[in-house]
């Protein structure tokens, strides 16, 4: 008889509920943030391209870096529960900070150069920031499938399946966004969501500053709703899955 540790169906769907979760929320967002970039603040074309090219970039330095700092963790909890259970909090006030930016085509308008060149820094910054943060939830997550099971079947078993569930995650998320933005027409579609809370002079006058920073601080608590998938997912995952399988 096998008496290696491995995981049990309940803990395997935890562990794929928490992937599926964090998986949708990355489309989402990364589609939103684009969304919102190019049509509510009107961001340069060339400046959104330096911005995803720079955030490309950094994430293939940033990967093997958390990765480093995830093994060489050493708490109570574990490698990497700690990450799982408070990268969900950092990711959402990020998300929320990212869609709270000034309009560039206003700033355009009015001559204002300054304004201009801080609405694309900190658009650059929060975006790799928030790139950052999923990257210190995501490399954990990964991560603890090693730790799921000693049974080299199960965790690749485990890992086929968790490549299906992002995949199939990843398209709903960016099928949701391509379907809302349709739907909202020149209104943000996170604010088409609660189209109906809106004021009316937020969806009438979306090319004002006062409208936009209303619209972005809808868009900020739309997504640190949805993030509680994200936090519910990863956050209990773990718990379930620690609860029977101690391994270093």
């Amino acid at each position: 008889m096998d008496e290696r540790l491995t995981y049990t169906k309940k803990e395997a769907g935890m562990f794929l509920t928490g992937l599926f979760g964090q998986n949708l929320i990355y489309n989402v967002v990364t589609a939103g943030l684009y969304y919102y970039f190019q049509n509510v603040i009107c961001l340069p074309a060339v400046a959104l391209g330096w911005i995803f090219a720079i955030a490309r970039i950094w994430d293939a330095i940033n990967d093997p870096m958390m990765g480093s700092i995830v093994d060489r963790t050493r708490t109570k909890w574990g490698k990497c529960k700690p990450y799982l259970l408070f990268a969900p909090l950092v990711i959402c006030v990020v998300t929320c900070v990212s869609f709270l930016n000034g309009n560039y085509a206003v700033a355009k308008e009015n001559g204002n150069t300054t304004a201009m060149v801080l609405i694309v820094t900190w658009a650059a910054i929060s975006y790799v920031l928030w790139g950052m943060s999923y990257t210190a939830g995501d490399v954990p997550l990964w991560g603890v499938i090693s730790r799921m099971s000693e049974v080299e079947k199960d965790r690749a078993n485990l890992i086929a399946l968790a490549r299906i569930v992002s995949s199939v995650a990843a398209g709903l998320g960016i099928v949701s966004v391509v379907a809302l933005c349709s739907a909202s027409s020149c209104v943000s579609f996170f604010s088409f969501l609660c189209f109906e809370q809106i004021p009316k002079k937020i969806a009438n006058a979306t090319d004002t500053p006062e409208s936009n920073r209303e619209i972005s601080i809808v868009n900020g608590v739309l997504l640190s709703e949805l993030c509680r998938l994200d936090v519910i997912g990863v956050a209990v995952s773990p718990h379930v899955v620690f609860k029977n399988i101690h391994l270093p």
